[in-house]
């Protein structure tokens, strides 16, 4: 299923260029676009109907997948107080996505498959494709266009949210760390707490953008209901 997110932020994108884990270093470093291991990431913070309205598509297309259908949606969580993994089933949006004062995280990712196609399109605010080496920013408002589909590995199933392009809507500005900031390793910080939706809350934060309707370059996508919280018994959102 194709679906398309409108006015939400980036956080950590890294769609310029495919990028693999690498073990050694415990970072992603930049990779050949046709690595199998390679990816293309980025994280998007979104309203609370924001995200309702996706986890309702996601466990739709759950249900009606022929991997899928007639199973449990599954995941495996983490216990943040011991650390040890257990398997939960789906109940609610914290079990899908990371909840932050208010907003919700989703982590998007494209795998290269090998494919140097797969690479998610950008475009600027006024439709333009942008450059191909332009580097989107963490705390940019953008539209996302992206495909949400089941996989399976092994016995276990899901859902991935797999992005195929990004339009800018406003682009900030790249925030390099001090040179002089010896001891940032040391410093506990909160990711949100600079970006714009993590204001949301704050009277000086900046007015969410008004919706725009230039989105052409993404195509004709199927139109959004209003999801009801009566929507699954199993699942309330």
């Amino acid at each position: 299923m194709d679906y398309r997110l409108e006015n939400v932020e980036a956080l950590w994108p890294r769609i310029d260029k495919a990028y693999a884990w690498n073990e050694a270093k415990g970072q992603s470093d930049e990779t050949s676009p046709t690595d199998p291991k390679g990816a293309y990431e980025m994280t998007v913070i979104m309203r609370e109907e924001q995200a309702k309205d996706l986890a309702s598509k996601m466990r739709e297309v759950f249900n009606t997948d022929e991997k899928s259908k007639g199973k449990q949606w599954v995941i495996t969580k983490e216990d943040p107080n011991t650390g040890l993994e257990s398997q939960k089933v789906v109940k609610s949006l914290d079990d899908i996505f990371v909840k932050d004062d208010g907003v919700y995280r989703a982590k998007l990712k494209m795998p290269t498959y090998g494919d140097p196609k797969t690479k998610p399109k950008q475009y600027m605010a006024d439709g333009t494709p942008a450059a191909d080496d332009f580097q989107l920013t963490t705390g940019s408002i953008v539209h996302v266009m992206l495909r949400i589909r089941v996989w399976a590995y092994g016995k276990k199933l899901g859902v991935a949210l797999r992005p195929s392009g990004v339009m800018v809507v406003r682009l900030a500005e790249r925030q390099d760390p001090p040179a002089e900031a010896m001891f940032d390793d040391l410093v506990e910080n909160d990711p949100l707490k600079d970006t714009l939706m993590g204001k949301a809350l704050d009277s000086n934060a900046p007015a969410e953008p008004a919706k725009t309707d230039a989105v052409k370059p993404f195509g004709e996508t199927e139109k959004k209901e209003t999801v009801s919280n009566d929507l699954d018994d199993e699942i309330p959102f």
